[in-house]
């Protein structure tokens, strides 16, 4: 239900809109082609995947009907993986804002973080960071690739 509404407000951006939207660099042209044929871009710019979870996601779009030849597809999933990949955070050093923004995190879930981090030291691994009170232990798990300590 919560990725209903981003949907329905990103098919409603127009053209020139969707080309303001995707930032400049090699396959941006087919990844528009391709790719706005169905929906528009903002789902792109605020989703952030590792180069297996978008292609995961233009294999689903394939499934779908998205029709092109393998080479535009994989010029695609390196535009997507060049400027969509993980946004990467070190638990250690960060903000609290800049951790909640990294692992889209309710801020006082992030403050937790912070707070762990200065009543006990730095965390040395996923697994500390997975004892912090309030936090998901699984959702940590998911974003293990956008964590660093």
């Amino acid at each position: 239900m919560r990725f209903l509404l981003p949907l329905a407000l990103a098919a409603t951006l127009s053209a020139s809109d969707n080309a303001k939207q995707l930032p400049e660099g090699a396959g941006r042209a087919v990844t528009q082609r391709l790719c706005g044929a169905c929906h528009g871009f903002g789902n792109f710019v605020r989703r952030r995947e590792t180069r297996d979870g978008w292609n995961n996601v233009i294999e689903d779009m394939i499934r779908r009907g998205a029709k092109g030849e393998e080479e535009e597809w994989a010029e695609v999933s390196d535009y997507l993986v060049a400027q969509f990949a993980p946004i990467t955070v070190n638990v250690n050093q960060a903000a609290a804002e800049a951790i909640a923004e990294a692992l889209t995190l309710k801020p006082e879930q992030a403050k937790a973080i912070v707070k762990h981090r200065e009543a006990n030291g730095p965390f040395k691994a996923i697994e500390d960071l997975q004892k912090v009170p309030g936090l998901n232990p699984s959702a940590l798990e998911a974003k293990r690739s956008s964590i660093e300590f």
